[in-house]
């Protein structure tokens, strides 16, 4: 059956055909807000914003059975026993006691999410602190900071949350000593999160972040997509063994460790540092491999005594110089750029699995290097503009609203959608 029709007349005298009152017109579809990553040259047009020297506030370290320790007992020290200038001849075979290795639960540490830097954070919250908290909102602030934890856990950080959020007082003296209103800060995250975003305008590699805001400060817990998720799970054991060269190659390089035990894989020593990019200030936690003793000061503001430690295949052809200095090198160089860590100490290895030599690189001379692959004024420019682009978006000061940014694998853009 046909609707009624009315015909009406408007002021200026146009006719208009109108349905009748009860039909509802169609609504637009809201279309999520994207924020561009490519074409990547539109991010080097101007000389990039400082990076503020990154300030080391504090560190903590995880055990083998990845619990959380206020302390430094996983700090690792390398010595860099050769000249830096030239390449150490070496033999280490990273197959050694690979049946003996204990490695991550993938299911279980998936789940930490930033679980273990919001519990440093209330560890040190005097830190964060811009003014003594009035005494009469102590009471108040207090039954806040609980909340602190727990609602971002509930929302970001899974099932780790509860245990997370029960500190014992006997273990946390600051505990009962005042709360703090904000941490003063515009983003807390991990760094891997941050190198991440940087290298985004030249990989083509997907990425989830999860956002919410809390006390003005927003959190940003990369998670990994069903994909990834499955991709792991369905790892070969060939696969799982060169993920363990890694670590391997860790243990031959540490002071005092016995390569020929095997590799305890959940220990890590964390470190947390401050800094400032343009308009935007940031915390973030971040994994060290370990300290030159020789260089090692304590106590001390800045990680330059701090080394990198990677593995890479053998160089023999130029096309294996180019994925060497296209990828590697980016990788590697946003990672000790954004902690301050000067150098990286590389264990070329053959297809087998042994380490033939050692070589250091100057994080420093790195770009310069690589000057035809990739720009520093780039990927900072686009670190800058993507975590503004992020505070845009993220404006609700709600630990119970999170948002999703998405970049599909691929895409030349980031897709923000707020889950509610």
């Amino acid at each position: 059956m046909e609707q009624p029709q009315v015909d009406v007349m408007s002021e200026k005298g146009n006719k208009h055909l109108l349905a009748d009152e009860s039909t509802e017109k169609p609504t637009k579809k809201r279309v999520p807000p994207t924020f561009p990553i490519l074409p990547n040259n539109r991010f080097g047009t101007t000389t990039a914003p400082t990076l503020r020297h990154p300030l080391f506030i504090g560190d903590f370290t995880l055990d083998e059975n990845r619990k959380f320790h206020h302390d430094k007992r996983s700090l690792s020290f390398i010595s860099i026993d050769w000249d830096q200038a030239q390449t150490k001849k070496v033999e280490f075979d990273l197959n050694l006691s690979m049946d003996k290795v204990h490695r991550r639960n993938y299911k279980e540490q998936k789940t930490e999410k930033l679980d273990r830097l919001l519990m440093w954070i209330l560890l040190n919250r005097y830190k964060f602190a811009v003014s003594p908290a009035p005494p009469n909102q102590l009471q108040q602030q207090n039954s806040g900071d609980s909340s602190f934890q727990s609602n971002k856990s509930s929302n970001i950080n899974s099932s780790h949350s509860s245990r997370s959020a029960s500190i014992d007082a006997q273990q946390n003296p600051l505990l009962n000593t005042g709360a703090i209103t904000s941490l003063s800060t515009d983003f807390v995250c991990y760094r891997g999160l941050l190198r991440e975003i940087m290298c985004s305008p030249y990989q083509r590699e997907g990425w989830i972040i999860l956002a919410t805001k809390f006390q003005r400060t927003i959190y940003l817990c990369a998670v990994d997509s069903v994909e990834k998720e499955l991709e792991k799970e369905k790892e070969t054991a060939d696969q799982k063994k060169m993920c363990s060269w890694g670590y391997k190659f860790e243990q031959f390089m540490t002071d005092g460790a016995d390569p020929t035990q095997g590799n305890d894989e959940n220990k890590e020593y964390c470190v947390v540092l401050r800094t400032r990019l343009s308009s935007h200030s940031l915390v973030y936690g971040a994994e060290v491999d370990g300290a030159d003793p020789s260089r090692y000061n304590p106590p001390h503001a800045h990680l330059t005594p701090f080394v990198e430690l990677k593995t890479a295949k053998e160089i023999h052809t130029d096309r294996e110089r180019h994925i060497l200095h296209k990828f590697k090198f980016q990788k590697w160089w946003c990672q000790s750029f954004l902690v301050g860590i000067p150098r990286v100490v590389c264990g070329f290895r053959d297809e087998a699995g042994v380490v033939q030599s050692l070589q250091t690189f100057a994080v420093s001379t790195m770009p310069n290097q690589c000057q035809d692959y990739w720009s520093t004024d780039v990927m900072i420019n686009f670190l800058d503009q993507f975590l503004s682009w992020v505070k845009a978006q993220v404006v609700e000061d709600d630990p119970n609203l999170v948002y999703q940014l998405t970049r599909p694998p691929g895409s030349p853009d980031v897709q923000c959608q707020c889950l509610g």
